[in-house]
């Protein structure tokens, strides 16, 4: 991984020396260890991601994050245009993931180990936005498999919107009238504006309990990386916030779901100690346009106990990957060694680089936090 062999062998001290004194199970030490490994391996090769091989994933793992991620930010979309003549108008009804050219590497991932050949990720905005859209039937059928063998999407408004996706794509086979190879029709956007009852999610209790049966922990890392948002924040000069939060832009009952899932996660495997999250709750944001719910932690105990080993339990795709070590860094600072001056300025630093979407060098983060753990 390093050209460096003296280096690397410093290195690999350091993070084992760092692992060894947190307090956490051997399974998340052996996580947070290769988390660790893949930061420096990405700094060295100027990566804003890992390069994972499709051949260490397990497809039902990353199926799982997948329609996670696209429940929390993917767009099913009807594509509809105004038609050729009066009363009609064109339907290419598409899936569409877009993010940031800095996660560019995630959805060339979900290409190889999903579509395999013959698809690109296209850039648009100045090529800020990196895009995949979905919307050849063969490729449709390949995400719709995908989605549907996990049971579909968890949140209310993307299942409704799913629902009737698939109605209007039935809708087309059935009464499409071809002029150049695309679909005019003069009905069928009704099905969109369909106003559909979820019986399985009539009331809250029904609801919360779909997402109870239906979250598995993919899915959720899936969600958190579409949605969710790893902070440090330096309050005042002797004051420091760290915070996880989820975002939901409806008033979802999914955040309240992810919460219960949250005050469940208790396996010995990779819990050291259960938290009590106590009256935590998900807020009901408003402004003048928008209503959304919003899910925040800051407690510090809770953040090192339950949030940090959920994170690190299985694999994540995007850029938090690597804002995960740095947040885990932070909140290990702020845990054991805030009124430390040295450490208080890397705290700065680690917020800093986050901030200015850089890696520091972790071989020199850690020779400091190491002098003063081991004490």
């Amino acid at each position: 991984m390093c050209e460096n062999k003296n280096f690397n062998k410093v290195l690999l001290m350091n993070v084992q020396s760092f692992v060894d004194s947190m307090e956490m199970t051997s399974l998340i030490k052996e996580e947070l260890l290769a988390k660790l490994i893949k930061y420096e391996y990405c700094r060295e090769n100027n990566l804003n991601s890992f390069d994972y091989n499709t051949k260490d994933l397990k497809d039902n793992e990353f199926n799982s994050h997948l329609v996670g991620f696209i429940d929390g930010d993917g767009y099913i979309k009807t594509g509809k245009r105004v038609g050729h003549k009066k009363g009609y108008y064109r339907i290419v009804p598409h899936i569409t993931i877009e993010l940031s050219n800095k996660n560019e590497r995630y959805l060339n991932l979900i290409i190889k180990k999903i579509f395999l050949e013959n698809k690109k990720v296209h850039n648009r905005i100045d090529r800020s936005i990196a895009v995949i859209d979905i919307r050849s039937k063969e490729e449709l059928n390949k995400i719709m498999g995908i989605i549907d063998g996990n049971n579909g999407f968890i949140s209310e408004k993307k299942s409704k919107d799913y629902i009737k996706f698939k109605e209007l794509l039935n809708y087309l086979d059935i009464t499409k009238e071809e002029l150049h190879g695309e679909a005019w029709v003069n009905k069928g956007m009704e099905i969109w504006s369909e106003n559909i009852i979820l019986e399985d999610r009539e009331t809250r209790e029904k609801g919360l309990n779909y997402i109870n049966k239906n979250l598995t922990i993919n899915y959720l890392l899936g969600f958190i990386e579409a949605k969710g948002l790893l902070k440090l924040q330096k309050q005042n000069a002797n004051k420091y916030i760290n915070s996880f939060e989820l975002k939901s832009t409806d008033n979802d009952l999914i955040l309240d779901g992810i919460l219960e899932f949250i005050k469940n996660y208790k396996d010995p495997l990779y819990i050291v100690k259960d938290i009590d999250l106590g009256d935590q709750k998900v807020s009901l944001k408003r402004s003048k346009k928008n209503v959304w719910s919003s899910l925040l932690i800051d407690n510090e105990d809770i953040l090192y106990y339950k949030i940090i080993p959920m994170l690190l339990s299985t694999n994540m795709y995007t850029k938090m990957e690597l804002n995960l070590v740095n947040f885990i860094l932070g909140v290990v600072i702020c845990k054991y060694l805030k009124d430390i001056p040295e450490c208080k300025k890397l705290y700065i630093k680690i917020k800093d680089s986050i901030t200015n979407n850089e890696l520091l060098n972790l071989n020199e983060v850690l020779l400091v936090l190491n002098k003063y753990l081991k004490k």
